[in-house]
């Protein structure tokens, strides 16, 4: 079966979560998903494109707090699932 159209931008720091979430995604015949590692990555991917569902990770890390990506890209329609763990 052939992937759709959708998209989903993930925000996440662990990379074995990226590449779980990615094949569950894709199982879900996703075509497209972003990673974003880094607050600044995915604050270019925010203002690059538009996505079907963001996956958003609260805690990149080395502590930086994306609340405000999440709340720019539902302002944008695209639902979200924030997350923390």
């Amino acid at each position: 079966m052939m992937p759709s159209n959708l998209s989903a931008l993930h925000t996440e720091d662990e990379i074995l979560i990226a590449f779980e979430t990615a094949n569950i995604l894709a199982d879900l015949r996703f075509g497209a998903m972003r990673v974003a590692h880094t607050l600044q990555s995915a604050e270019k991917l925010d203002l690059a494109e538009c996505f079907d569902v963001a996956l958003v990770d609260m805690n990149l890390g080395s502590g930086e707090l994306i609340t405000e990506i999440g709340m720019s890209l539902k302002k944008r329609g695209s639902p979200v699932v924030f997350a923390s763990g």
